[in-house]
């Protein structure tokens, strides 16, 4: 069975390729064009614009998001991705209802609010 690595590690190697002597570009040029189809194919955006137009977003805003409003969408995504406008509605929802004192402590889970309801 051959090991798959998870989305996370795909994007992460993605974006943060370090940079290579200039007599390798070649190799880097091909490993960045491998990653980001994989990536891309991963998320079924190979085909539609508009659908790789909305994942390019999303990520973008989930990088912006503080750690426990990302976690909490990343709990209800599982292994799928939200357009952008479901993420600032969570996000929203997110940050309304936590209570104050758990958002600064980065809780994520929200079984854990169960005690201050």
């Amino acid at each position: 069975m051959k090991m798959q690595k998870s989305i996370y590690y795909i994007k992460r190697d993605l974006i943060m390729l370090p940079s290579v002597p200039v007599n390798h570009l070649f190799i880097f040029s091909a490993r960045l064009g491998n990653n980001l189809r994989y990536y891309v194919c991963s998320r079924n955006c190979l085909d539609d614009f508009e659908r790789l137009f909305a994942l390019l977003i999303s990520d973008k805003l989930k990088s912006c998001l503080p750690a426990g409003a990302l976690n909490y969408i990343l709990s209800l995504a599982g292994n799928d991705w939200f357009d952008p406008p479901p993420i600032g509605e969570l996000a929203d929802t997110y940050v309304h209802t936590i209570p104050y004192h758990i958002r600064l402590n980065n809780v994520a889970d929200i079984r854990n609010l169960q005690q201050y309801c």
